[in-house]
């Protein structure tokens, strides 16, 4: 704030006249502001003008308030020491405090004190703490990426706790729960136990003898096979080590499996392990030179941690003049879609499938539905990201037990079919059906207008495609 020069008789009248009339705040440099309060003045002063200059007191409430946005607040003393003896208190063992999240604990406390939002309390803050570091969203000892951050703010408090909630950790942790949410979804160092509950790969118990024999059971489980479920290891010994991390899918038991005994030797797509090649095999070096390029563009989309599709199409466009389509198709077939045009590898989201699939089954009553129609998300269980269609079309492409997605051609308008894998019906036969049960006109426009509109399509088809969609659906009635 700085000491007022002045005298101090204006000083004290000017932080009456503010606690009176000014808790939500006084416009600074405002001369309609200025106006306001130099009648403010009089009236509270038997009629006698305010004979400081308008520079004189915006000085002097400068002095005495701390400035946000253009408004000038004024925070009591105390409010402040209590302020400094939390934050001291918490960063004695912890090195971020989160704004959001400190203000959303503290809110009641903090709005009668005439800090009303995130933007005053960190000027506030920074007042009190001159020397720590200040960031856009958090401040304090640590410096850094905010994922960085939120992961070393929670590795600092894990301790020797195998399992921890996302309820657990906001609590202890000035950290919004979405960026905890977040940073414990996308980094493989913490392991999906349950429905938001994580362990740590360093929590898991392993000796040498157990890692070395899932080893060799898995090289016995790959000899003569291209691929195999990482179920079919016997993992009885890792389950009587860690019995907290037991569940009905065993997911974190697999999942540290993996990282710590397999990931060297094999890839991993959802439960399917693949041997990895060695870099001075021949046979693949020959395969890869009469590699399509769809196959092409999978191998990067499958090298690739994140990507955009605008990063794909770049890479497409080195070999083939239709990168867009291509792009799509192999962002599809190789990795699992979290945004329009955002993609991630398998490895980084969590799926229970066997919740999932419930959910879904009961959502899908008939043999189908529209990817589009699936209007909301609420009993989906959490998996590392925000649910939507796109992730839920990936999910049913390369996870589900009991749904498959198909389209004729990847599309950016969410459009296809969420389809039971015991319907036996071809995406014509499925076209039909849905056109013949939707007792509609069997024209070309009608029926293409309907299929388009109903998402099962994600542009109208040409006439003779609609001709045999048509004549598929006449047959059934």
């Amino acid at each position: 704030m700085g000491n007022f020069a002045g005298n101090d008789f204006l000083r004290d009248a000017l932080l009456q006249l503010l606690r009176r009339h000014y808790e939500k705040g006084y416009r600074l440099d405002s001369p309609i502001e200025m106006k306001k309060l130099r009648r403010k003045w009089q009236e509270d002063h038997g009629g006698e003008e305010l004979r400081a200059s308008d520079e004189a007191v915006r000085k002097a409430i400068a002095s005495l308030t701390v400035s946000a946005g253009g408004m000038a607040y004024l925070i009591a003393q105390d409010v402040k020491d209590w302020l400094q003896f939390i934050v001291m208190l918490y960063l004695g063992k912890s090195e971020a405090i989160f704004y959001e999240a400190f203000f959303a604990r503290h809110q009641e406390k903090l709005t009668k004190a005439h800090i009303f939002d995130e933007q005053i309390l960190a000027v506030v803050f920074e007042e009190i703490f001159p020397r720590f570091h200040y960031g856009k969203v958090y401040f304090g000892k640590a410096q850094g990426a905010v994922p960085d951050v939120v992961r070393h703010e929670i590795l600092d408090i894990w301790g020797e706790k195998t399992l921890w909630t996302y309820e657990q950790l906001e609590e202890r942790l000035y950290i919004p729960l979405d960026a905890i949410k977040q940073v414990l979804g996308q980094q493989r160092e913490f392991l999906w136990v349950a429905e938001g509950t994580y362990t740590h790969i360093s929590r898991v118990n392993m000796d040498d003898e157990v890692k070395e024999k899932l080893r060799q059971e898995a090289q016995n489980l790959s000899q003569g096979r291209d691929f195999w479920s990482i179920k079919e290891l016997p993992v009885d010994d890792v389950l009587a080590a860690n019995y907290e991390l037991e569940t009905k899918t065993n997911s974190a038991i697999y999942d540290a499996v993996y990282a710590i005994c397999l990931e060297a030797d094999f890839d991993r797509k959802g439960d399917t392990l693949t041997r990895k090649q060695q870099e001075d095999d021949h046979v693949q070096g020959k395969m890869a030179q009469k590699m399509s390029v769809i196959e092409r563009i999978c191998e990067y989309c499958r090298s690739c941690d994140t990507c955009t599709l605008s990063e794909i199409q770049e890479f497409a466009k080195g070999f083939t003049k239709n990168a867009r389509h291509l792009a799509l198709r192999a962002a599809a077939k190789s990795m699992v879609r979290i945004e329009v045009d955002q993609y991630v590898a398998d490895k980084y989201v969590n799926f229970d499938v066997a919740a999932i699939d419930t959910v879904i089954g009961e959502i899908v009553k008939g043999e189908y539905l529209p990817l589009k129609s699936f209007v909301t998300f609420v009993r989906f269980p959490l998996c590392g990201y925000a649910w939507n269609l796109f992730l839920l079309e990936s999910y049913c492409r390369h996870f589900s037990e009991k749904f498959r997605f198909d389209v004729p051609y990847p599309n950016l308008q969410c459009a296809g079919t969420v389809i039971k894998r015991s319907c036996d019906m071809n995406y014509d036969e499925l076209q039909a059906d849905a056109v013949f049960r939707a007792n509609i006109n069997l024209d070309r426009d009608t029926v293409g207008n309907y299929l388009y509109n109903s998402g099962y399509l994600g542009k109208k088809p040409m006439n003779k495609q609609l001709d045999v969609i048509i004549s598929l659906a006449k047959a059934r009635g």
